[in-house]
């Protein structure tokens, strides 16, 4: 081997030792830094034919990386995504509920309601009982409030989570976007692309954090990255992901569209299954929704529940054939309801007409309405305000209409004639109501449906029965009426008996319940998801962990390995150091003989 041949062996071995030894360093000094990744530096011996080896090349420098490994780990980061948030919610509703033993705070109010009502059917003519009826009545209603309140906050701040999810996945979108071009360009100059693939992963880990992703590999190092519906999210250029962050938010409100580079017409949040966006979505359209139509179902139950006489019709009652806690069936449109099982009636005279009970109608007759509809008059209520009787009916037949600005009236009382307008069907005074601030009459044609408002972050106590307001608790005890002799008697029997729930919502079957047997179910109910939630959220950060050591084992920085691979390098730059240098001594040496 000639020295020339020999010298050129020596000093490729010092840049391949050089190379890697730097390799070796980065790998070291970036052992904990967040997504990199070991790189390896490869190394190629060159031979000549005929002359025996001519010393050693380095290769373009590669990451050590499983792109399998990867892409689980992105699909059960999205996962742990949706999981965390769905159990963040979770605990917050069961914070707000408190303890599951007798309901928590609402099972507790509504309890402490029914007792004080008891003791109050005890005792009509105490003050005291009387206004800690009132007392406890507030008490019940203040929390549902509070309780509707912060169910209707916890939507809100969900949907703007929403907005600031999509606004970083759209971010990371773009720098995707931006190393493809990158790592491309390095890639066909045959320059590393190892260091800009480490911040490529970083962000496709917080776009998986976010949704669901998946991902394909082109040979020239681009990324091309789409949904698991197949919607393109980058492919050369990125898509942007476009939503509209809400500024208030109603029980029936939904997360509003998000909808890909504008095109609003069409709406991908069905197309979310996992992430953090699916978390969010999932929370506030179903879980924090069906929360607040419970407590709306129950406000609303509370208030009809809580007339005077129980089924009064006390307004125009629209809503759908069965509804939660026996309020009157209705086949409605948009201003009028044909009631069909109604049990107390008010019939208002007009002008100077007279109707009286034993002239002009007694117990038993059967009155018709304009309409053909029939009913049996069980009992009459000859106290009532002047200008209105209450009739207490059975056995309707057909129904009766009740509409805005004409009712339906009375035209025959067995076989007499009843003068046109003499008798026309109206609603109780709401003034017979405990509870006030609550809308029944929401029901619409145009989907043949029953609309929930939020009335349980309305309701309230009767002013005219707050001593606050100038009410007089007093009322709560008329011993006059002769339907229901004692209201506070009549409202506990109310609130204590188990009564038919019609509707299914967030969670809580039909069937019967008592109102805080109800308010039982939806905090166990609650709290048998939540376990479930934060079960699934722990199972998903452990095995994502999982993950991520058994990546780390392949992908990852060996600090000791790469001091090992130090020295190692160190030495054979050391060695072929050596050899220059005797080369050198050599090359003197001959010169010096030709000298």
């Amino acid at each position: 081997m000639s020295l020339s041949l020999s010298l050129n062996n020596a000093l490729s071995g010092l840049r391949a030792a050089q190379n890697s030894l730097a390799v070796i360093s980065s790998n070291v000094s970036n052992a904990k830094t967040v997504g990199y990744t070991k790189k390896i530096q490869p190394q190629t011996n060159l031979a000549y034919p005929g002359q025996g080896g001519a010393g050693v090349i380095s290769q373009t420098v590669y990451r050590q990386t499983d792109e399998l490994m990867r892409r689980e780990i992105r699909k059960e980061t999205s996962t742990q995504g949706r999981t965390a948030i769905e159990n963040t919610f979770l605990k917050q509703i069961q914070t707000m509920y408190g303890k599951t033993e007798n309901g928590g705070r609402l099972g507790s109010s509504i309890t402490n309601f029914n007792n004080a009502l008891n003791a109050l059917s005890t005792t009509p003519e105490s003050v005291s009982a009387q206004l800690s009826a009132v007392a406890e009545a507030k008490t019940l209603t203040s929390t549902l409030n509070d309780m509707a309140l912060q169910v209707r906050d916890l939507r809100l701040d969900g949907a703007r989570k929403v907005g600031e999810a999509v606004s970083e996945v759209n971010t990371n979108l773009q720098q995707v976007q931006e190393l493809n071009r990158q790592i491309t360009r390095a890639y066909a100059l045959g320059q590393p692309t190892g260091d800009l693939e480490d911040v490529r992963d970083v962000a496709l880990s917080k776009i998986a954090d976010n949704m669901d992703i998946q991902t394909f590999r082109r040979d020239t190092g681009e990324m091309v990255v789409f949904t698991k519906a197949g919607r393109i999210l980058v492919d050369g250029t990125a898509v942007q992901l476009s939503y509209s962050t809400p500024n208030a938010m109603s029980t029936t409100d939904n997360v509003p569209t998000i909808s890909i580079n504008g095109q609003t017409q069409i709406d991908i949040k069905s197309e979310f299954r996992d992430g953090k966006i699916a978390g969010l979505i999932s929370s506030v359209d179903n879980t924090l929704k069906g929360v607040a139509n419970q407590l709306n179902q129950l406000a609303e139950s509370l208030y009809g529940n809580s007339a005077r006489t129980t089924g009064v019709v006390d307004q125009a009652q629209i809503g759908p054939p069965s509804y939660p806690f026996g309020r009157l069936a209705t086949t409605p449109n948009n201003n009028s309801g044909t009631v069909t099982s109604p049990t107390y009636l008010d019939i208002t005279r007009t002008g100077t007409n007279t109707f009286q009970l034993g002239v002009d109608f007694n117990i038993g007759d059967t009155i018709t309405f304009n309409n053909g509809a029939t009913a049996r008059i069980d009992a009459v209520d000859v106290n009532a305000a002047s200008g209105t009787l209450r009739f207490k009916v059975a056995a309707l037949g057909g129904g009766f209409t009740v509409a805005s600005p004409a009712n339906q009236w009375i035209t025959n009382i067995g076989a007499t004639v009843v003068a046109a307008n003499t008798a026309n069907v109206t609603g109780i005074d709401d003034g017979f109501r405990l509870f006030a601030n609550v809308d029944l009459t929401h029901y619409t044609s145009a989907t043949s449906g029953y609309v929930s408002r939020d009335n349980a972050s309305s309701i309230g106590l009767h002013p005219s029965l707050d001593p606050s307001k100038g009410g007089n608790a007093g009322l709560l005890a008329l011993a006059n009426d002769p339907f229901t002799k004692n209201l506070a008697k009549t409202l506990s029997d109310t609130f204590a008996a188990v009564q038919s729930v019609g509707q299914s919502i967030g969670g809580v079957s039909a069937g019967t319940y008592s109102y805080s047997g109800y308010a039982k179910s939806m905090v166990s109910q609650n709290a048998i998801v939540a376990s479930k939630a934060a079960a699934d959220s722990s199972f998903q950060v452990e095995f994502v962990r999982s993950l991520q050591s058994q990546a780390s084992e392949l992908e990852g920085v060996n600090v000791d390995e790469e001091m090992a691979n130090l020295v190692t390098y160190q030495n054979a730059y050391s060695a072929s150091a050596r050899v220059v240098t005797t080369i050198n001594q050599m090359f003197d040496t001959l010169l010096g003989i030709g000298a």
